[in-house]
C-alpha cells in the first residue's frame, strides 16, 4: 500500500517555535517499509501547508492510507484534516495516532468521526499488521495493539503496545525526514554545531508527575536502546546528512547511570567532535559531579532541567519525589563542576498556586544559576491526574476545551486566587527579571545563529506579547 504519514496543518495564529523531525512517524515508516509498503512523509508545519494545500498534496499522490500524527494543540486541525481526506480520497483509510489519542482513546476517535481507526501508545508494530489487515491478510483486528476501532457494539480498544526490545525498531527513515533541513527552530532554541538531529535513546518514564502524559504515549517502565545501536545511527546521520550535533529528546536520559557512562565512552571512541545537548530535560536526582564532568568531556555542552516551581506545598501537589532541596542542590553542582550550560523549566498557575506561590518561582529562577529559563503557563492535559481532579471537582469541562490553546500564552483554567490577567503578568514578570541582566542577555547574545535569529526574536516577542 502507499501509505502517507503526516502531522497536522496549523493555524496561523497558533505560534510554535519548535521545528524538529516527526520521530514517532519516522519509526513507524521504517516498520512499514521494512514490510513492503511504500511511505510518504509530510510534515505540514515545516512546509507551511495549510489545509487547501494538503489537499492537492491528497489528489497528486492519492496514498491508499493517511497516518496523521496528533498532539493536543492541533485537534481541531486534525478535525479538519481527515475531513479533508474524506472529502478528497473517500476510499483511502484515515488512520489518527499521536499525543492527545494515547491520552483520551475512545472519546477521540468519537469526535474524529472522519477516521476509519487510531492508536495508542506506540504504533509501529500496530500499524503493520493494521495494513496486513486491509490487504486481506490473516490479523483480524482485536488482535492489533494499541487499535482502536469502530465495532457493531460501539468503539472498541486494544490494549496498547510498548516493545521491549526497541532496538528492533531500527533507526527512524531519516532518508524521509531529512533532519539537515531542519535549521531555523531547534528544540530549546539554540545549537552550537548545524545541521543538527533529534534522536531518542530511551523510552518510558517511571515516574508519576501530576500534570505529565508522557506515561500514555511510551507507558511507566524505561526501555533503552543498545549503545552500539545508538553509535551506529549517529554515524549514519554523520555520513549521510552531514550532523554535527545531536539533541537528545529522552524523558529520562540519566535514570540509568551506567547507560549515560557507557554512551558518553563510546561518544568519545566512535563519534569524536559532535557535540550534544538534552533539551527535554533530565532529572536532578539523577546525577552527581563526575557523571557530569565525563558528559561534559564527551561533548554534552547545555540541559534543561525540570524545576516547576520555587514552592515546596506546589511540588507536592505536582507528585514531583524530589525536593526543592535537592534541585537547589543539584543545579549549583551542574554550574560549579561543568560549563555545561543550564535551562531551567518551570511552570506558572498549576492549581491551588497563590501569589506567594508564584512570586517563590519567580525568585528561585532569579537566584539560581541558570543560563535560561522557560516560564510556561499550567495546560491541564489530557488524561493525567491534575486534569482528572479539575473534571471530578466541576472545575474543567472536557468538552468545552479549545485545545488550540495549548502553543499560546494563554492558560485553561487559573489557580482560585490568579485571574487570567494576573498570570499573563507574572509570567511578563517572570521573563523581564531573568533576561533582563546583563550577566543572562549578553551570553545569550553570542550564542545566536544568523539562521535562528528571526525565531528567537519571535520567542522574545511572544513571551511579551
Amino acid at each position: 500500500m502507499k501509505v502517507l504519514l503526516t502531522g497536522c496543518v496549523r493555524k496561523k495564529s497558533q505560534k510554535s517555535f519548535v521545528s524538529i523531525p516527526k520521530l514517532g512517524l519516522g519509526y513507524i515508516a521504517t516498520s512499514l517499509r521494512k514490510a513492503g509498503h511504500d511511505v510518504l512523509y509530510l510534515d505540514c508545519q515545516k512546509e507551511n501547508m495549510e489545509i487547501k494545500g494538503f489537499k492537492e498534496y491528497l489528489k497528486l499522490h492519492k496514498p491508499d492510507a493517511i497516518g496523521l500524527q496528533v498532539p493536543s494543540c492541533d485537534f481541531s486541525s486534525a478535525l479538519q484534516m481527515t475531513a479533508a481526506c474524506r472529502e478528497t480520497l473517500p476510499r483511502s483509510k484515515v488512520i489518527a495516532g499521536g499525543p492527545h489519542i494515547s491520552a483520551t482513546g475512545e472519546e477521540a476517535l468519537k469526535a474524529l468521526n472522519n477516521a476509519d481507526f487510531a492508536f495508542h501508545g506506540e504504533a509501529e508494530n500496530g500499524m503493520v499488521m493494521l495494513l496486513n489487515y486491509l490487504e486481506g491478510k490473516k490479523d483480524s483486528l482485536d488482535k492489533i495493539p494499541g487499535l482502536i476501532y469502530r465495532h457493531e457494539d460501539g468503539i472498541r480498544v486494544n490494549k496498547a503496545c510498548f516493545p521491549a526490545d526497541i532496538d528492533s525498531l531500527g533507526f527512524p527513515s531519516w532518508d524521509l525526514l531529512k533532519p539537515e533541513s531542519y535549521l531555523t527552530a531547534p528544540h530549546g532554541a539554540f545549537f552550537k554545531q548545524t545541521p543538527a538531529a533529534s534522536i531518542i535513546t530511551t523510552r518510558g518514564c517511571p515516574y508519576s508527575c501530576a500534570y505529565c502524559s508522557v506515561k500514555f504515549n511510551t507507558g511507566n517502565i524505561l526501555r533503552k536502546r543498545s549503545i552500539p545501536h545508538i553509535m551506529e545511527e549517529i554515524k549514519l546521520l554523520r555520513k549521510e546528512h552531514g550532523i554535527k550535533e545531536i539533541h537528545i529528546e529522552d524523558d529520562n536520559f540519566t535514570f540509568h547511570r551506567a547507560f549515560v557512562e557507557e554512551f558518553c565512552l563510546s561518544m568519545m571512541k566512535e563519534n569524536p567532535g559532535i557535540t550534544w545537548a538534552l533539551p527535554n530535560g533530565i532529572r536532578l536526582d539523577t546525577i552527581d559531579e563526575n557523571l557530569l564532568k565525563l558528559m561534559e568531556k564527551a561533548g554534552c555542552y547545555s540541559t534543561a532541567v525540570g524545576i516547576e516551581s520555587g514552592s515546596p506545598r506546589i511540588l507536592s501537589e505536582m507528585n514531583r519525589s524530589v525536593t526543592l532541596e535537592k534541585m537547589i542542590e543539584k543545579v549549583n553542582l551542574i554550574s560549579s563542576s561543568t560549563n555545561i550550560r543550564i535551562t531551567g523549566a518551570f511552570i506558572l498557575g498549576f492549581p491551588a498556586e497563590t501569589h506567594r506561590d508564584l512570586d517563590s518561582t519567580i525568585d528561585l529562577a532569579v537566584k539560581l544559576p541558570l543560563n535560561r529559563a522557560y516560564f510556561g503557563l499550567f495546560m491541564p492535559y489530557p488524561g493525567t491526574e491534575v486534569f482528572q481532579s479539575l473534571v471530578l471537582s466541576g472545575k474543567l469541562d472536557p468538552k468545552k476545551i479549545c485545545w488550540d490553546i495549548c502553543l499560546s500564552n494563554m492558560t485553561i483554567i487559573p489557580p482560585d486566587e490568579v485571574s487570567k490577567k494576573e498570570l499573563r503578568s507574572y509570567r511578563n514578570k517572570a521573563y523581564w527579571k531573568f533576561y533582563s541582566r546583563p550577566k543572562i542577555f549578553l551570553p545569550i547574545l553570542k550564542e545566536i545563529r544568523l539562521k535562528n535569529l528571526p525565531n528567537i526574536v519571535k520567542r522574545i516577542v511572544d513571551s511579551f506579547f
